[in-house]
């Protein structure tokens, strides 16, 4: 579980870091500027929440295996680790970069 709240704090760091470079300096960005921004972006965000969603899955799983009475809804299984956790990071990831792209096209009207 700690490797999991771990992985989603990272996650969140990535995503609440970007976010402040779009609103700080997303209109000075030059073009190339801009382009290492997003990749270093997507390619740790991808990383941290693909991580943070295989690590959740895990412990769905070691949690149903033990067969305790009594669950975190959030571990129960079913479609809040197979479906809503995933759909979540990808709206986050997907979102910040609408944000930046917003940012950055303020700065073109």
């Amino acid at each position: 579980i700690d490797n999991s709240i771990s992985c989603f704090t990272l996650f969140l760091s990535i995503i609440t870091a970007y976010v402040m470079v779009a609103f700080l300096a997303g209109t000075r960005l030059t073009r190339s500027q801009l382009a290492w921004v997003n990749a270093l972006f997507l390619l740790s965000s991808t990383a941290a929440g693909i991580t943070f969603i295989t690590l959740g899955r895990r412990v769905s799983q070691l949690v149903q295996s033990y067969d305790q009475a009594i669950q975190p809804v959030i571990f129960a299984g079913g479609a809040i680790t197979s479906y809503l956790i995933p759909a979540i990071v990808i709206g986050m990831i997907f979102g910040s970069l609408h944000f930046m792209w917003g940012t950055r096209r303020q700065s073109d009207v």
